[in-house]
């Protein structure tokens, strides 16, 4: 078959025809098409080139309440085309960067290089980097509405970034809230974003609670500096070093452990074999029976990797107190007294703890 026989002569008219008839989806009423298209001035080929061209341009949404204000008095759009009705004013107020981007005399619509629309119902269109969901959290944090569900410490990188960026004069209490509830979980990850943005009290906080999780098997978050994980490496390791110390001497018990609650003296009906004490403490003799010694051993291990107080109270350190071999006197003793015993230990080491805060606090080599 010969080129010419393959040639195939289409008619404007059947061009028009096919292009409505898939486009009229589009369209509620003939009227909506003919003011999008002119019918009457286009050739076919600009009609279709057109109607591509509308087809490919995203299509944009609006963000909802409470940023759809019928008074705003500009529009921003968000990367992926949600639109934040909004207030000049209030932007302006809490960011100088938007004070920057909003002059009183916005520039002219042919300045601009935009390839969509420069405004919409008469409001100017600013177009930003973030996507909506970011812009939505940030939007909350400056009106006067209910706060950014912040539910993912990606939620919570994304909007520290975007509050830095636009320079917004404060943090809000919200963030400082997030973060020390995301602490909890991953207080690497937290400690490493307060260092980043100078919240000295959040860093201090997460800092802290990286005791409560095994230190020795703990990867550290990938954004931390090396600055940054020296001094909390440094912090650790004090501590450690007083947690410890809580453990080896005694010397802050008011009673020797083995006194009775009443405040009688020393049982002396002991049969165990008993060992001294690194330090005493008070006029009473500086020894303790071998399972107490035991689990003080234990307890220093355990506070190697676990530096608070709540450790001395783990389950498999009072079991092997309550499993041990002791004699008939200690075995009425350990229920009671040695339960007491063992929470005012806790209470000490997290005294000691509050200490080494209280000097990373004036130690610039800390925090």
């Amino acid at each position: 078959m010969s080129r010419a026989m393959m040639r195939c002569d289409v008619s404007p008219s059947f061009v028009f025809s096919f292009v409505l008839a898939h486009t009229s989806a589009t369209y509620n009423t003939m009227s909506d098409f003919e003011s999008t298209v002119s019918l009457s001035s286009s050739s076919p080929s600009t009609f279709i080139q057109s109607t591509i061209a509308m087809a490919e341009s995203p299509s944009t949404r609006n963000a909802g309440p409470p940023f759809d204000d019928a008074d705003a008095d500009i529009i921003i759009r968000s990367c992926d085309n949600v639109e934040f009705r909004l207030h000049k004013t209030m932007l302006w107020k809490a960011s100088t960067t938007f004070s920057d981007m909003f002059p009183s005399h916005p520039l002219p619509p042919n300045s601009r290089n935009d390839t969509q629309p420069t405004s919409r119902d008469g409001l100017p269109i600013t177009a930003l980097s973030e996507d909506g969901r970011t812009l939505d959290h940030l939007f909350r944090l400056i009106y006067p509405v209910d706060n950014p569900k912040l539910s993912s410490m990606d939620d919570v990188r994304s909007t520290l970034e975007v509050l830095e960026k636009y320079r917004v004069d404060a943090f809000p209490r919200t963030i400082e809230q997030t973060l020390l509830k995301a602490a909890e979980a991953e207080p690497e990850a937290v400690y490493a974003l307060a260092c980043r943005y100078k919240l000295r009290s959040i860093a201090q906080t997460a800092a802290r609670m990286t005791l409560r999780k095994p230190i020795a098997v703990r990867s550290m978050d990938a954004s931390v500096s090396g600055a940054e994980y020296r001094r909390l490496v440094q912090y650790q390791t004090e501590c450690i070093r007083a947690a410890v110390a809580a453990v080896q001497t005694f010397t802050w018990a008011s009673v020797d452990v083995r006194r009775p609650a009443g405040g009688e003296e020393p049982v002396t009906k002991c049969q165990c074999r008993r060992h001294g004490f690194a330090q005493g403490a008070g006029p009473h003799p500086t020894q303790g029976p071998s399972w107490l010694m035991d689990y003080r051993l234990r307890c220093c291990v355990a506070l190697q990797r676990r530096p608070v107080g709540t450790t001395v109270m783990e389950r498999d350190l009072l079991l092997s107190v309550l499993n041990a071999k002791v004699c008939q006197d200690c075995r009425k003793w350990i229920p009671g007294p040695f339960k007491e015993f063992s929470k005012h230990l806790a209470a000490e080491i997290d005294l000691r703890m509050m200490e080494v805060k209280r000097a990373s606090q004036s130690h610039p080599v800390l925090f």
